[in-house]
């Protein structure tokens, strides 16, 4: 009978090894007692790789992995013991696992042994360890069932790798890509695949991952003062903020009443994100005023972008706003209609050529006649463009009611700049 299992079992290996299809082994005779690794997804690798990255949602402290043991011969009347031992896997540092006690009930065939798995110590390492049946132990009461399959190889590491794609698709609302990052992202999406780059609602999915970042680690600050944010989300002009848990009158005073579009442009052009928006934007007049500074920079910049688009002046209040005031010296970026030829030519006629010194104290007299509150950038420059037959054309806008409001603004330069002995500039003369 054991020459009869034996050549069988040799027989049985070696078609396992050669055979393309995988047979499970059959049973045999009730003397037959041998136990072996059976992987329960295709029955032929006697391997897993537990991977703690996979499960950052959860953030799991140890994981469980399964052991299928299959028993060559036919239920016996009574219960047995397995005997289950490690030792290390050759270039790997050892991981650490729990192996339980494990006894085969008498009425089964197979069993599921779970092993316990804690987080490995270091991440980016991969950790192996190699689970064996000894049936030479004296305990053992079950023996070797298929050569080849009494060892299983277990590695376990807590690698993070970026989704492809990430810079062209998520990245572009969640930002650069770390572990830090992706961990917590899949903790508050509670989602670990959040970032399938074959998801079909990314453009969709994006802007809202974006926003409960946000929320999230706003939350976190407001009920842990001056605690410590390392996560960066970028702020998106394509999402919806909520008013910040932190602003207040002095922020509606130099950054004006709270608006998401203003907010982002600030922060875009700050370098400002959940990482430091606490810090940067605290309710301290001094730093609040270096706000305002690059605050109006960016609405300049932004007004030169929308006056490309051709945006009717009337709306550029509510596209983006800053208040400016008197007593402050900005730093100033030409005006995109006094640089296109199509509209500088209407422009000339009443304030002639650009320069910065003109240009600064044509923004402190317009300031000082409106008042800060009623004062917009674009009431200067009331002209759009549009395209003729073969070229641009400057016209006049008339959602600012144009030519009469460039009228309006000259009389008020002409007669402070009147008022100066020594400036480096001119206005021309215009009969009105």
């Amino acid at each position: 009978m054991k020459y009869l299992y034996y050549m069988l079992t040799a027989l049985l290996t070696g078609s396992l090894l050669a055979g393309c299809e995988h047979q499970e082994p059959p049973y045999f005779d009730a003397g037959a007692n041998g136990a072996y690794f059976y992987n329960g997804k295709d029955g032929q690798q006697v391997s897993d790789t537990i991977n703690f990255a996979d499960y950052a949602s959860e953030n799991p402290s140890e994981l469980i992995d399964t052991l299928h043991i299959k028993l060559l011969g036919y239920k016996a009347d009574r219960d047995r013991k397995l005997v289950l031992k490690t030792r290390p896997i050759t270039g790997y540092t050892q991981a650490v696992i729990q192996l339980p006690e494990v006894m085969i009930p008498k009425d089964s065939t197979a069993h599921k042994v779970l092993v316990r798995i804690p987080r490995p110590e270091n991440t980016d390492e991969v950790y192996g360890i190699c689970i064996y049946l000894d049936t030479e132990d004296p305990d053992s009461e079950l023996g070797m069932g298929i050569a080849g399959y009494a060892e299983y190889s277990l590695f376990v590491k807590e690698v993070y790798r970026k989704p492809s794609g990430w810079d062209y698709s998520y990245g572009m609302y969640l930002g650069e890509w770390n572990p830090a990052k992706h961990v917590f992202m899949a903790q508050v999406l509670k989602n670990n695949n959040y970032a399938d780059p074959g998801d079909p609602n990314i453009w969709s999915n994006a802007p809202q991952y974006n926003l409960r970042a946000v929320d999230s680690l706003r939350t976190y600050q407001q009920n842990n003062p001056g605690a410590n944010v390392e996560i960066n989300i970028p702020f998106h002009p394509d999402v919806r903020y909520s008013k910040p848990f932190y602003w207040g009158e002095l922020h509606d005073r130099y950054l004006g009443t709270y608006s998401r579009r203003t907010f982002v442009t600030i922060c875009r052009s700050a370098g400002i994100n959940t990482s430091n928006e606490v810090a940067s934007l605290a309710a301290e007049e001094a730093r609040l005023k270096e706000m305002n500074k690059l605050g109006v920079k960016a609405m300049m910049q932004e007004y030169n972008k929308i006056f490309s688009w051709q945006y009717a002046g009337a709306g550029y209040r509510s596209y983006c706003w800053v208040p400016m005031f008197e007593d402050i010296d900005y730093e100033v970026i030409r005006p995109g209609a006094w640089s296109r030829s199509s509209t500088s030519a209407l422009l000339q006629r009443y304030y002639g050529e650009y320069s910065e010194e003109k240009y600064k104290f044509m923004i402190k007299t317009w300031l000082k006649h409106k008042g800060t509150q009623d004062f917009v950038l674009v009431q200067m420059f009331p002209v759009k463009f549009t395209w003729g037959d073969t070229d641009e054309v400057g016209m006049w806008d008339d959602s600012i009611n144009g030519e009469e409001q460039i009228k309006e603004c000259y009389r008020v330069f002409k007669a402070a700049y009147d008022q100066l002995t020594d400036a480096s500039f001119t206005f021309p003369e215009v009969s009105l």
